[in-house]
């Protein structure tokens, strides 16, 4: 086997990525338990516009989503052989709507807060010309905007953006439950996914946004850190 290279933005305040869609495939390639290296990128020079990347040989996977795959199929699907029929579909639209719902409320969180837009602009922006810092995160989060209003969550107010916020983290809390992972007593496909989402999601170093009420739900806290002791030890 060719060794892997996934390309992505890299550790960013204490998560192993500030994209939940990059911890996500990097948290698959550990559960696989491949080798593989890392190194930092540009969406600009990713063939889709977006990171993660995966190199394979002469193989180019661009996604999260289509690096799993390809990784099931070359590297064996031991992860998920597990699942029943049922699981599949659940995991399918539970990832679905954290991808396309709360990841939404991340970029909010992250961009339009003014309080966590300084330490987006001070960490993700600092190996910038001094020129560049000035300039990009703020076009940056013009664009996080854009994307808010064309998905419909930026068209709401601060209140009520809160309160899809509360309602949002409470579900998954229900959903998790006592349970270990989110399909059951051990990991699969779908706990990449949602690792990726709560490790940003909670981060203490944002004092504002949907991870002040994801860190009420001690079942979602004791989730994240489980999945770390099992995968991503040096981010204790």
């Amino acid at each position: 086997m060719t060794m892997l290279t996934l390309i992505h933005f890299g550790p960013s305040y204490g998560v192993p990525d500030g994209s939940p869609f990059c911890v996500k495939a990097e948290a698959y390639l550990r559960m696989l338990g491949v080798e593989y290296k890392t190194k930092r990128g540009t969406p600009k020079r990713a063939q889709k516009g977006q990171l993660p990347v995966l190199l394979d040989d002469q193989q180019v996977i661009c996604g999260s989503g289509e690096i799993i795959k390809h990784l099931r199929k070359t590297r064996g699907d031991f992860v998920d052989s597990w699942l029943q029929d049922f699981q599949w579909t659940e995991g399918f639209f539970l990832a679905k709507t954290v991808e396309d719902y709360l990841y939404f409320l991340l970029l909010y969180q992250r961009w339009q807060l003014s309080g966590n837009f300084k330490i987006v602009k001070r960490e993700f922006f600092k190996d910038l010309p001094p020129a560049a810092r000035a300039v990009l995160p703020h076009l940056v989060r013009y664009w996080a905007k854009q994307r808010g209003l064309k998905q419909g969550l930026g068209r709401c107010g601060a209140s009520e953006i809160e309160q899809k916020a509360q309602e949002a983290v409470e579900a998954l809390s229900r959903k998790l439950g006592e349970q270990d992972y989110f399909l059951g007593d051990k990991p699969c496909w779908l706990d990449a996914t949602m690792f990726g989402f709560l490790t940003n999601m909670l981060n203490p170093a944002f004092p504002e946004g949907v991870g002040t009420y994801a860190r009420q739900f001690s079942n979602l806290v004791a989730y994240e850190r489980r999945f770390k002791e099992r995968y991503f030890q040096e981010f204790l």
